[in-house]
């Protein structure tokens, strides 16, 4: 069967109804995060609260033998999100676009203001008789047609494999954000999902160059992460242990992923060689700690002439420039495996 695409239009209450019979997808593993600043939520409910035009929606139709009919988004996911969150009472209005309205929800609304947001029409592009793979190629097309896909949001295009699962589901966990080593608009874009395929990356193979490898490994483990559950325990470990060394990372510059990057694979080789002595912690806390303020010192206008260890300055050399490239990714490795080494078992 060939692709056909058509256009019509559907109610804001007709999503909710789909939704509510289960019969509309809202997360097709090729859609990028629905994670929206509250600002770009607030300024689409105005939107449609004045019966202005929103971007057309692509939805996939699909109907069986019986007669039975689902759906699923393959393009205007957030979108669509937003309008039902917002008649759950989980959005508000803000003043910059509904004068005298912020603050605002839905049950702020007049039951005629209500009826006419159920009633809103977007325009909807129906899609039917199309493979996974079809659907994959028009959500690049459509997104690249109206912003430049970063290369994360291409491979998640791309890929749809082991890989991509495992690290958008170590992504998926709370620590990243509250910790601040990513934002709510490196989350939309999906920063968070190639930062966290670089640690896997560099946890099973050693520091390396971002550029030159993250594409290489989404294709290599496209079918299967070999050990895949030997490296997540190793990662959980890695992860753990950055949390022991600095309990409130998202104050310190290891928040930073180039610093984070280091900070979590010298932690796993740590571990593999024999892990850090309970009652040795304070003093490894204490050791890192000076040493990041050295390091920040260092980076500071009025810091490079003060005269500071070699190590220091190994690191910093490494971190300030061309931070993602393997050399100095190696050099920043070493220098924090020989800082916390001092810690293990058999070191004065």
């Amino acid at each position: 069967m060939s692709i056909r695409v058509e256009q019509s239009s559907q109610t804001i209450s007709w999503f909710k109804d789909r939704l509510a019979e289960e019969r509309l997808e809202f997360k097709p593993p090729f859609q990028r995060n629905p994670v929206w600043l509250d600002k770009h939520r607030a300024y689409l409910i105005d939107t449609a609260l004045r019966g202005l035009p929103i971007p057309e929606v692509y939805i996939q139709k699909e109907t069986d033998e019986t007669g039975n009919t689902v759906y699923a988004l393959v393009d205007g996911q957030q979108r669509i999100r937003a309008l039902i969150d917002f008649t759950r009472g989980e959005v508000e209005l803000m003043e910059g676009f509904t004068p005298g309205r912020g603050g605002d929800t839905w049950d702020d609304l007049t039951a005629d203001e209500k009826k006419a947001f159920w009633n809103y029409r977007l325009v909807v592009r129906e899609i039917e008789g199309a493979s996974e793979a079809d659907l994959r190629d028009l959500f690049q097309r459509l997104n690249q047609n109206t912003v430049t896909l970063n290369a994360q949001e291409l491979r998640n295009a791309r890929y749809k494999g082991d890989f991509i699962r495992t690290v958008t589901d170590l992504a998926d966990q709370r620590f990243w954000a509250e910790q601040g080593i990513v934002t709510a608009t490196e989350i939309r874009r999906m920063v968070d999902i190639e930062f966290m395929a670089e640690l896997l990356v560099g946890l099973m193979h050693g520091p390396q160059n971002k550029k030159a490898s993250l594409d290489g490994m989404f294709a290599s483990y496209e079918a299967k992460v070999p050990d895949k559950q030997v490296w997540l325990k190793e990662f959980e470990a890695a992860r753990a242990l950055t949390e022991l060394l600095v309990p409130d990372l998202r104050a310190s510059r290891w928040r930073g992923k180039s610093d984070y990057y280091s900070l979590f694979l010298a932690s796993a080789e740590i571990n593999s060689t024999g892990g850090l002595l309970a009652r040795k912690l304070k003093k490894a806390q204490v050791a890192l700690g000076n040493f990041e303020k050295q390091v920040t010192a260092r980076l500071s206008k009025d810091g490079s002439s003060r005269k500071v260890p070699r190590n220091v300055r190994r690191y910093v050399t490494a971190v300030e420039k061309a931070a993602s490239d393997k050399d100095r990714r190696e050099t920043r490795h070493r220098v924090l495996v020989d800082l916390l080494g001092q810690f293990q078992e058999g070191q004065a």
